[in-house]
């Protein structure tokens, strides 16, 4: 697998989670993964927040906690 590196903003990062989402969610139609989706749909508020606004703030969070340690889990 490649490591191409590319700096991507949160938006985009979020962006890509939900396209892996979507492509795992039509391979299995997991409710679960459904439901994550559905509470973080950007495009429906025209504020931009996702239909869970903690889902953005956890978000955040995640990435803080993934570039604070300098490292990622696949490294």
């Amino acid at each position: 697998m490649s490591k191409k590196e590319k700096n991507i903003t949160y938006f985009e990062a979020f962006d890509c989670m939900r396209e892996f989402l979507e492509i795992y969610y039509n391979n299995t139609k997991s409710d679960d993964v459904g439901d994550i989706l559905s509470t973080t749909q950007l495009s429906i508020w025209e504020d931009g927040e996702t239909a869970d606004p903690a889902c953005w703030r956890e978000w955040i969070q995640c990435i803080e906690k993934v570039t604070k340690s300098g490292k990622s889990n696949s490294e």
